[in-house]
């Protein structure tokens, strides 16, 4: 079901930039990604790169809850390497005040905006990574990397 909600919200963001264009110029690509580890996954992932916006929709984070009972903050982190420097595209912090623990099993959240700062198409189908980092309950940190498989979902968009 999960997958069906990002491919569908893929096709509506291609939709919605295919019909606000009435010439023959390219409005850009979408790519929908995912990854996962033996402890966590990231699903539903979509990317839009337009020459009027950019979107980075970071999709579905899941986790085994026996791995993360006793988690207090984590930090979630989308990040290309590009010409050899780590360049962040979507950073998110979670910080349990009340005593307890937090779930990571949650949607990770999105920016729109202006440009990935000089980050390349190939940089983002080739060289995005998610990081995932947890303080549980005793302060004790680990930190979870996986790289993202992108798929681009559609060729250049044109009407």
């Amino acid at each position: 079901m999960k997958k069906v909600k990002g491919f569908l919200l893929a096709i509506m963001v291609v939709l919605a930039f295919a019909g606000c264009s009435k010439t023959e110029e390219s409005t850009g690509k979408v790519y929908s990604f995912h990854g996962e580890n033996e402890v966590c996954s990231v699903e539903n992932g979509v990317i839009v790169v337009s020459p009027a916006s950019n979107v980075f929709y970071g999709g579905d984070l899941e986790g085994s809850e026996a791995e993360f009972a006793d988690i207090t903050a984590y930090s979630t982190t989308f990040y290309v390497f590009a010409n050899g420097e780590k360049r962040t595209l979507l950073e998110m912090e979670s910080v349990d005040q009340t005593g307890g623990s937090l779930s990571i099993n949650q949607q990770i959240g999105q920016i729109t905006g202006g440009s990935y700062r000089d980050v390349t198409e190939e940089d983002l189908k080739n060289n995005l990574y998610f990081e995932l980092e947890t303080t549980s309950q005793n302060g004790e940190t680990q930190n979870y990397q996986i790289k993202m498989d992108v798929v681009e979902v559609t060729k250049d968009v044109a009407q």
